[in-house]
């Protein structure tokens, strides 16, 4: 990357290369998030062991590779956690950012922007807009060429007064959107206010957006059925490609790669920070219909377009960046939540370190609201009123291939103390809740203690979102295998879990927040048998004033 100044703005100038090469969505060789190899997990060999008729982890991509200058010779360091994604590009209101792009792939490529302003000749997106030869060279460049590319942060792109000093972008080739991001190319670009690095050199800034606790991570079913090498990937590693094999359904799956920056089952690398530190996450969403995700943070508190979290919604072309103070040591999950995402290995690992022995948690000034609550097994019946003659029936009546309205389910039951011998009995206002599990309620400043005894007759726990807890404390079954994660039949697990102050709902909104709890030792069977339920994070003082206000919880 080269730097100049021109009366008091930045063009910035970056030497791109689009490369082919071979890329591994899982390096380890493992499912690192069930510490199994790929060959011990039935799930993670679906997508990621090779075989007769199957690719396996490996494929060839195209990928945007920075360099030093204009001869291509010095590659550009990025960091690991990047992945395939190409180069992050930065900018601030009023630069100019220049893409010296070449293209030492096998096929036409180009590169264009979402966030910056550029003319017709500069855009880099192929399509029928009625513009002469002149205007068409951006919108492919040849093996072997180089074209130069020029866009502007004009103030119109720039993020407004309500946004944070900067925000997500990205860009990507866009000569066939579809099969040109599913080879790979595409990567982050973050824009920013005017003056944000006003007080460091460019340089330095940048270095600190790399190094100093900033990551961007892109959720991405990365369809290589839709690749430009998917027949390069069939020669090579298919021994035995039979006739048709492009169309079988299965295999059609395998190629579906549930990755973060092009990681998967807790391979992304890297993603490293120290307790207390303020973490920048720059999150993108790319791809089609399935690429609609819940991105969940455990364990920590994130504020994102102006609204406390833990999960980020994603859909295709969209960002999201949101701001967090890493609290608790521990190697945390990350993961989206979608249940088909989650189980095909859309999962990675952040590690937060003790760095500094002198830096702590803030411990709220509290007020404990403790709850007792059993896992229970029982029969539910969907649909309890429904008339004989109703259109219903092929949902509700049982039959020799109908299971009917009732099934076997798990709930989650409120007690009135540690015996669990009693029963909290419910009002008619909380009849609504149905299958649901009681309502949890806190205020920021509040520590929220759940006694959980399964009853059930297999291990569950109790995962909630919209509060922090230490690791030990995490829900969620992985290679961690903590007691909190696996509660067994007959057993009780005390959680604990804190409300910090600034948790809570922001000015305008209501004076509750809605999260949830379910049980995650398989989140997906166990929330499907039926252990879900609503949590509320509200104001200080406004449970006491609005014990009268009726809840609806849908």
């Amino acid at each position: 990357m080269c730097v100049l100044v021109s009366n008091s703005l930045l063009i910035e100038r970056h030497f791109i290369q689009i490369e082919e090469v071979h890329w591994n969505y899982a390096p380890s060789g493992m499912n690192l998030i069930q510490n199994r190899t790929i060959d011990e997990d039935e799930e993670a060999s679906i997508f990621l062991k090779r075989g007769p008729q199957r690719i396996g982890a490996v494929y060839k991509k195209a990928i945007y590779k920075e360099y030093t200058d204009a001869t291509y010779c010095k590659e550009m360091l990025k960091p690991d956690w990047l992945g395939y994604m190409g180069p992050l590009l930065m900018a601030e209101e009023g630069d100019t950012v220049v893409i010296h792009l070449k293209n030492l792939a096998s096929r036409p490529y180009t590169v264009h922007p979402h966030g910056l302003a550029y003319t017709k000749g500069k855009e880099g997106a192929l399509y029928p807009d009625g513009t002469g030869p002149m205007l068409k060279e951006d919108d492919a460049v040849p093996p072997g060429k180089v074209f130069s590319y020029e866009w502007i942060l004009t103030k119109t792109h720039s993020p407004t007064s309500d946004d944070s000093n900067c925000v997500t972008r990205l860009y990507h080739s866009h000569l066939n959107t579809v099969k040109d991001i599913n080879s790979g190319l595409v990567g982050p670009l973050i824009i920013c206010k005017k003056g944000t690095f006003s007080t460091l050199s460019y340089t330095n800034a940048f270095l600190d957006f790399f190094f100093f606790f900033s990551f961007t991570v892109m959720f991405l079913v990365s369809d290589e059925n839709m690749s430009w090498y998917i027949d390069d990937n069939i020669k090579k590693f298919v021994s035995d490609p039979t006739e048709g094999l492009k169309d079988d359904p299965n295999f059609i799956e395998s190629n579906k790669m549930h990755a973060i920056n092009g990681f998967m089952y807790g391979n992304l690398p890297g993603l490293n920070m120290c307790q207390g530190n303020r973490v920048n996450w720059y999150t993108i969403g790319f791809g089609n219909e399935v690429d609609m995700h819940s991105v969940h943070f455990h364990g920590q508190i994130l504020t994102a377009l102006n609204h406390h979290t833990d999960t980020i919604s994603l859909f295709p072309a969209y960002s999201v960046t949101a701001k967090m103070v890493a609290q608790s040591p521990g190697l945390w999950l990350l993961a989206c939540n979608v249940n088909d995402h989650f189980v095909a290995g859309m999962q990675a690992f952040f590690k937060i370190f003790n760095c500094y022995p002198n830096v702590h948690e803030t411990k709220p000034a509290y007020k404990l609201r403790e709850y007792f609550i059993a896992a229970q097994e029982q029969v539910w019946n969907y649909a309890p009123n429904f008339p004989k003659e109703s259109e219903a029936q092929t949902f509700v009546s049982n039959g020799p291939d109908r299971i009917g309205s009732s099934y076997k389910k798990v709930r989650y039951v409120e007690y009135t103390d540690s015996s669990f011998r009693k029963k909290m009995q419910w009002s008619s206002e909380q009849e609504h809740l149905g299958i649901l599990g009681p309502v949890l309620r806190a205020e920021e400043g509040d520590i929220i203690r759940v006694v959980f005894k399964n009853k059930a007759s297999r291990p569950y726990s109790i995962q909630a979102h919209g509060v922090q807890y230490t690791i030990d404390q995490d829900g969620t079954l992985y290679n961690n295998r903590y007691k909190a994660s696996f509660v067994r039949p007959r057993t009780v697990h005390t959680y604990e879990w804190t409300v910090p102050h600034g948790a809570g709902p922001v000015k305008g909104e209501s004076d509750c927040l809605t999260y949830l709890y379910y049980s995650a030792v398989d989140s997906v069977k166990d929330t499907s048998s039926g252990l879900v339920g609503p949590l509320l994070i509200c104001r200080p003082g406004s449970l006491e004033r609005g014990m009268q206000v009726k809840e609806v919880i849908h």
